[in-house]
């Protein structure tokens, strides 16, 4: 697979830190350019490559990545980039396909929590098991993180990983153990819940979504639960809609948090985006609490037999999905398996963004980047990308930052 327009390196297995921490060499790599997009530069940050190796932690280029399928940046510091610097809080924290969880924070990754084993022992942070495999479900939608606070999907139960005051992190199941329910209008405590769907996300405030019998909950940093939005509400929304665009048909019935794989994305307006390998492909649910499809909702003999062109995105399935996100104005983006491509889901068409095999960056003057599960996260001015590196690396084991160029060369 070929990724038109990078400038890359293609990073070695290290196994032992040369140096001292802070002056280290840079790792050893043998260069390669790919044709068709001038004006960009490469920068390794973190992880060497060693997808069939252990994970080791250590200073952040010479740490071994294993098979790191996702990464989360914290909800409470959004557009910020990680940038090496010592003095810096920004950090990333990485999941791989170990059940392990890692954090790169000033210049060094190291391992936080799992042992590695499956199953669901709370506890100190090494000794920790998850169930969370890195799979559709998993690694599509299952981990986000705010300060030193990391919450992940795991198997119908929502895991707390949390550092506390001495530095050293533990983990706790935070909802999902219980045997309470929510009742429509009620509020109630996370750790009294029973199993939660699939799906989670985080806003700037520490607010954790995720789905539970069909409809959709808000957690509080403190552990207080309230519906967003219920499932009742959401098939009377759906039906609403139904009876405006067509009247004549059936109105399915459904749970949100079902599918193959299902994400959730906090907006800065209080609403919250879902979609994935699910039905409908994506919806949101607004800060009031109104259920609004957007994507592939339409009855099935309505449904198109081509991707992309004009017409109603209701009418428009999304054919396995590989990763989906929210652009700007809360336009909604998939990538498409089958056929190969990037399509965009506006109020009348459907575009393609990416086709044939073109993976990684967009045309110069764009800012919407792939997302899982080879994420890259650009800064608000459009110049500068970090994310597991795809294509030619023929892994996700290392963390990369891409920088634009100037007119004159300098980056900017």
């Amino acid at each position: 697979m070929r990724l038109p327009g990078w400038v890359g390196i293609v990073l070695a297995c290290a196994t032992a830190v040369a140096g001292e921490q802070g002056v280290l060499p840079p790792p050893p790599f043998e260069p390669f350019k790919t044709k068709g997009f001038e004006g960009w530069t490469l920068e390794h940050v973190a992880f060497t490559q060693g997808h069939t190796g252990k994970p080791v932690g250590g200073p952040a280029r010479w740490a071994v990545g294993g098979c790191l399928p996702y990464a989360a940046y914290p909800a409470d510091q959004p557009g910020r980039l990680y940038t090496g610097d010592r003095e810096s809080d920004t950090r990333i924290y990485f999941s791989d396909q170990r059940r392990q969880f890692w954090l790169l924070e000033k210049g060094e990754v190291w391992p936080i929590a799992g042992m590695g084993d499956v199953g669901e022992a709370d506890g100190p942070a090494i000794h920790a098991q998850f169930h969370y495999s890195g799979v559709y479900g998993g690694h599509h939608d299952g981990v986000v993180a705010s300060g030193h606070t990391v919450y992940v999907a795991d198997n119908g139960r929502l895991r707390r990983i949390q550092r506390g005051a001495d530095g050293t992190w533990a983990v706790e199941t935070a909802a999902g153990k219980g045997t309470k329910r929510l009742p429509p209008g009620q509020t109630g405590v996370m750790g009294d819940l029973g199993r939660i769907g699939k799906g989670l996300g985080m806003d700037a405030k520490g607010n954790a979504y995720f789905t539970m019998d069909g409809g959709l909950v808000r957690a509080s940093p403190d552990g207080q639960v309230a519906w967003l939005i219920t499932p009742e509400k959401v098939n009377a929304d759906l039906a609403a809609v139904y009876k405006q665009k067509w009247p004549e048909a059936k109105v399915p019935r459904i749970a949100l948090g079902v599918g193959e794989g299902v994400g959730l994305i906090a907006w800065a307006d209080g609403s919250v985006y879902g979609g994935g390998r699910t039905w409908p492909s994506a919806w949101k649910v607004t800060a009031a609490g109104q259920f609004v499809p957007l994507v592939n909702y339409a009855p099935k003999d309505k449904v198109m037999k081509t991707r992309w062109g004009p017409g109603d995105p209701a009418c428009y399935e999304p054919h396995c999905s590989m990763g989906w996100g929210v652009g700007a104005g809360g336009v909604v983006w998939f990538q498409n398996e089958i056929p190969f491509a990037r399509t965009r889901y506006e109020a009348d068409r459907v575009l393609v963004l990416q086709k044939d095999l073109a993976w990684g960056l967009l045309p110069a003057d764009s800012r919407d980047f792939f997302v899982p599960p080879e994420s890259l996260s650009m800064n608000a001015e459009g110049s500068i990308a970090e994310g597991n590196a795809p294509g030619p690396f023929h892994s996700r084991s290392a963390w990369i930052r891409i920088r634009r160029l100037d007119a004159k060369g300098g980056e900017r």
